[in-house]
């Protein structure tokens, strides 16, 4: 028996990411490169990736916009936590 324990998700924001992600066919690389296409300083990891889907962590401001701009997910909605900095704000298309 495993003594691994599965870490608690606490950012469910991330479960739209990953809905977002495999409803358009694309795999965490293939959204880590988009990512960097799309204004991105650094392509992010594919650990990072799956950690922010997984709800283990938030998504970081460094890649925020770039992947509002990607899923077309508001950035409120994807860091609620600062979601007054964006209150009028939209998506670019």
């Amino acid at each position: 028996m495993s003594n691994v324990r599965r870490a608690k998700a606490r950012f469910p924001e991330g479960a739209q990411v990953r809905a977002f992600r495999t409803g358009a066919g694309l795999t965490l690389d293939d959204l880590a490169d988009q990512l960097k296409r799309a204004g991105s300083k650094r392509r992010p990891s594919t650990a990072k990736l799956s950690r922010i889907e997984n709800g283990l962590q938030p998504v970081p401001t460094d890649i925020l916009a770039p992947l509002a701009k990607i899923t077309r997910i508001p950035a409120g909605i994807l860091r609620p936590d600062l979601a007054a900095m964006f209150a009028n704000q939209s998506v670019a298309a």
